[in-house]
């Protein structure tokens, strides 16, 4: 093909979505995808807030990183996306306050056929609180898309909540889609230390015994360091700096939190206990068996973060159905065991808001936060409440309360789903964070008809469709329809082609063949009708592009 003609193609009917196919190769390294819209446009939504609170009919107006508008019957800008989908509801996004992202800790080399079992080095003994998962990720935007599709937003990841004693602080992060590098999903770079009662593998201490004395010991040489350094130090010999000890020293000077990882209840005791002899504030981690302590929990003001990364049943069988003629299925005694710890596990959040403890629901680093939550509401635990903890409670917790808010001039920051969010088949089609969009499920497809009556919507007169390839342009399109059947044009600067179609509901099917080049180019361009917009999408043989349409003139409908 000759440069004049590629130009001409680049410039004809469907050149958004050829040109990213027929134009030449500098092309594809130029442009990597479409420059964003200047506003997105959602209609008549309904708003669900963190408490539970309802907004029916808004339409909802984003501009770069704010929330322009949220109003009933709102006039969208002239500039704006307006983005398909039907009976969309929007909600904050969730915050897991115990995440993961991706990073790695170096491995430590040392030689342990060399070590003294009673006086091992930090790294391997677990005492690394200065370390920073801030300074070890790798993620960037892309990575969260998986997390992005199960509405969450942020995340707090931790070091490995499995490992022993004190081994670095967390980072909060904000799954921006479009982050090219670890910084830019940072929203704090360091959180409290992470602690564990978890003994050190071979080494001191390795026995629920001497973890407790190890703490002990450390708090203790903590205090005596800050007393040696109160008043610039006047008061007793110099103390040399400590990176691991100096965080120590922090979080007994200023009683601040700290996350400490606890799921039995013998294990919140033995915190609780620490807690109150050494002045800390305490956030519990997992928390499995929190229900039993909830008086306590409650009185001292110990949040928990409860996890919902529940272990999967291996000896009883929850869908196994009774035998003929019994009511219950007959249990061995293990399966017996097992089936009341799991159920204790799932109504333990149920439990702690009865109670009025403060919590959250987290994945527990496993990333898959939402299945776990809806487990927790089969078991007594209420929407409202489970919404609570998924959005305000851990963002309060993380001082980031306004990320838990959809509110006019507030930050785009939230989710959009088909159902109410913790419906088992609700799914997420669009998710803002800070603005950036990203596409989660279909928005155009399984969306019920136009009416009650399930006739064919109205799709006749003159459409200005944009195709949304790297090089997107505009071309008509003039429709008539004579009920479910569609015909008509698709014209460009040089000249038209025929279109054919069906209209099903609000779906919309349309078939083309472009020819150029000498070639036969056909084309199917499909997707969802809502009153005068339409959103969807162009498959040709080169891959295919969304494209969305407003309809600009009344057309001929029989």
């Amino acid at each position: 093909m000759d440069q004049r003609h590629a130009l001409r193609v680049r410039r004809s009917v469907l050149a958004g979505a050829l040109a990213l196919a027929l134009a030449p190769a500098a092309a594809h390294a130029q442009f990597t995808q479409p420059p964003p819209p200047a506003a997105y446009a959602l209609r008549n939504v309904t708003v669900v807030q963190a408490d539970g609170s309802v907004q029916a009919g808004q339409t909802l107006i984003v501009r770069r990183d704010r929330i322009e508008t949220i109003a009933r019957g709102a006039a969208i800008p002239a500039d704006a996306r307006v983005l398909g989908g039907d009976t969309l509801y929007v909600y904050p996004g969730f915050v897991d306050a115990a995440g993961t992202i991706e990073f790695e800790f170096p491995r430590d080399t040392t030689d342990r056929s060399q070590l003294r079992s009673w006086d091992p080095p930090r790294g391997l003994q677990g005492f690394t609180p200065s370390r920073r998962v801030l300074d070890h990720m790798t993620a960037v935007g892309a990575d969260g898309a998986e997390l992005r599709k199960q509405g969450i937003v942020a995340v707090a990841a931790h070091p490995d909540l499995t490992q022993p004693l004190m081994t670095g602080r967390g980072v909060l992060v904000l799954l921006r889609p479009d982050a090219a590098s670890p910084q830019e999903l940072v929203l704090q770079p360091e959180l409290a230390p992470l602690m564990t009662l978890r003994g050190s593998r071979g080494m001191y201490p390795s026995t629920a015994m001497g973890v407790m004395a190890w703490y002990r010991q450390t708090f203790l040489d903590a205090q005596r360091n800050n007393l040696l350094t109160e008043n610039g130090g006047t008061t007793g010999p110099s103390v040399g700096f400590d990176p691991d000890m100096s965080i120590v020293q922090e979080v007994l000077r200023a009683q601040r939190r700290v996350y400490f990882v606890a799921n039995d209840a013998n294990e919140i005791r033995r915190v609780l206990t620490l807690a109150d002899e050494f002045r800390f504030r305490p956030v519990i981690v997992g928390g499995t068996e929190a229900w039993q302590l909830a008086d306590e929990l409650k009185a001292k003001d110990v949040p928990v973060l409860v996890s919902v990364d529940f272990a999967k049943p291996r000896r009883w069988k929850p869908d196994a159905k009774p035998a003929e003629g019994a009511d219950t299925v007959a249990l061995e005694p293990a399966a017996a065991r097992e089936k009341k710890e799991l159920e204790a596990a799932y109504a333990n959040a149920g439990r702690l808001a009865r109670a009025g403890v403060t919590f959250a629901l987290v994945s527990g680093g496993k990333g898959t936060l939402r299945d776990g939550v809806l487990k927790t509401i089969e078991h007594g635990l209420s929407e409202a409440d489970a919404l609570r903890a998924m959005t305000a409670t851990p963002a309060a917790l993380l001082d980031v309360a306004p990320l838990a808010r959809v509110q006019q001039g507030g930050g785009a920051t939230f989710i959009v789903t088909d159902r109410p969010v913790l419906n088992k088949d609700a799914r997420v089609l669009y998710t803002f964070v800070d603005g950036v969009l990203e596409k989660g499920a279909d928005a155009t497809r399984e969306q019920p008809a136009d009416s009650a009556s399930g006739d064919a919507a109205n799709v006749a007169g003159t459409w200005s469709v944009e195709v949304l390839a790297p090089e997107a342009q505009t071309f008509t399109m003039k429709l008539t329809q004579d009920g479910a059947t569609v015909s008509g044009t698709m014209e460009g600067p040089e000249g038209s082609i025929p279109v054919s179609g069906t209209v099903e509901g609000n779906r919309l099917t349309l078939n083309a063949t472009l020819v150029a080049g000498g070639r036969s180019i056909p084309l199917e361009l499909s997707g969802q009708i809502n009153g005068d917009r339409a959103t969807g999408k162009v498959d040709t043989p080169m891959g295919a592009f969304d494209w969305e349409a407003r309809r600009t003139g009344p057309g001929a409908q029989r």
